[in-house]
């Protein structure tokens, strides 16, 4: 299946995750997956709107990817306390668990859509952030029109 991955962000231990990726890429060379660093939010939220499953510990399919309704597997638990929709399965970092989960996410195919997002612009869960919620429509708006292109 094609594959991209994507480079950490500069995070507290990204350097052994890059450190682990570029090991794993020199070594297999696995010609389905496809290395960036990153993209423009317009090419992020298309790719994910077009994938069929999200693996990794990024908030980006939890948020993003529960408004599109991607299917996503979350690895440990670096979002740990965080909402999530229905999209997303947790699963430890254990190999078999992943791949299990990723074939159930595949099979089930895609959420419907849940605005979770929305939620997330204040940084709480009950987004009571004076002003908040007219930028959070908007920037769901912007998602929704971004997923269809």
């Amino acid at each position: 299946m094609p594959t991209i991955m994507l480079w950490p962000n500069a995070d507290a231990g990204s350097e052994d995750i890059a450190r682990g990726m570029r090991k794993f890429r020199e070594q297999r060379r696995p010609e389905y997956i496809r290395f960036y660093k990153n993209f423009p939010i317009e090419t992020y939220v298309r790719l994910m709107n077009s994938c069929a499953c999200a693996v990794g510990n990024s908030s980006a399919p939890l948020r993003e990817g529960a408004f599109i309704g991607v299917p996503t597997v979350n690895v440990g638990s670096r979002q740990c306390g965080r909402d999530r929709g229905l999209n997303v399965v947790d699963v430890a970092h254990d190999r078999a668990q992943i791949v299990e989960a990723v074939r159930r996410q595949i099979a089930h195919g895609r959420y419907p859509s849940d605005h979770l997002c929305m939620r997330w612009r204040c940084g709480r869960a009950d987004c009571q952030c004076a002003g908040d919620h007219a930028a959070a429509r908007a920037e769901a708006a912007a998602l929704l029109t971004l997923s269809r292109l």
